[in-house]
């Protein structure tokens, strides 16, 4: 039976708790989702806390407890990703990855491929000339990888390929000017084609280039968090 993991780990979240040390959510690369116990206090408190910054990269070691909750055994850092904490709309795309990513996975699902979508994203973010771009295009991946926006291109009723024609979105799909339901979030064909270049480019020159203007990036928001409310 495993009783102990070795894995390399995001911070997405870390709070005190009332035994002096933190509780800290992990995104690993083998396990998922985990919540480990790490001992802040005493003469090591400084390096404790280093550990368990939000966007730390790092490898981590521990044993598995009954319950959810993981204790400490071992960890070292990685990258502490300083080049994030330079400019306060990177920080805050970042900080909003964190936040998407424990919003849509559950604990202990491996999902190693939007692991390194996620590794990759936070280092796109500095050379973006718009974050919150970076932000959209990474929760429109988060969504096709839980299953949702199964297709970009095709309305779900006529079932024809009409990328040109799609103009609007409601409950998971993207439908046809003919089809479009009533309650939906619209679409004009500039920001229909800038979502589909954030939710299937591949290229980080196109992405780091993007500028997706604010209403499309509260639509995408918008989408974002009706479909994880689902879950």
């Amino acid at each position: 039976m495993l009783t102990q993991i070795k894995d390399e780990a995001l911070v997405l979240q870390a709070s005190d708790c009332k035994e002096d040390g933190r509780i800290v959510s992990l995104f690993t690369f083998q396990h998922g989702i985990i919540k480990i116990f790490i001992n802040a206090k005493g003469k090591d408190s400084s390096r404790q806390r280093a550990l368990s910054t939000p966007l730390t990269l790092l490898t981590v070691s521990c044993q598995i407890n009954r319950g959810d909750l993981y204790r400490c055994l071992d960890a070292k850092i990685i990258d502490q990703h300083l080049e994030l904490r330079k400019n306060l709309e990177v920080l805050e795309s970042a900080s909003h990855m964190a936040r998407s990513t424990l919003r849509s996975q559950a604990t202990h699902v491996a999902a190693p491929n939007l692991y390194l979508l996620l590794k990759s994203y936070l280092k796109l973010l500095s050379f973006s000339i718009s974050p919150e771009s970076i932000l959209s295009s990474y929760q429109l991946k988060l969504l096709r990888h839980e299953g949702f926006l199964a297709s970009l291109t095709s309305c779900p009723l006529c079932l024809k390929d009409q990328t040109i024609q799609i103009q609007s979105w409601a409950s998971g799909e993207f439908y046809c000017r003919e089809h479009s339901p009533s309650a939906n979030i619209y679409f004009p064909i500039e920001e229909y084609t800038a979502l589909y270049q954030l939710a299937s480019s591949k290229s980080t020159n196109i992405l780091k280039e993007m500028n997706a203007p604010e209403r499309l990036r509260k639509k995408i928001n918008g989408m974002f968090l009706e479909m994880t409310n689902s879950q």
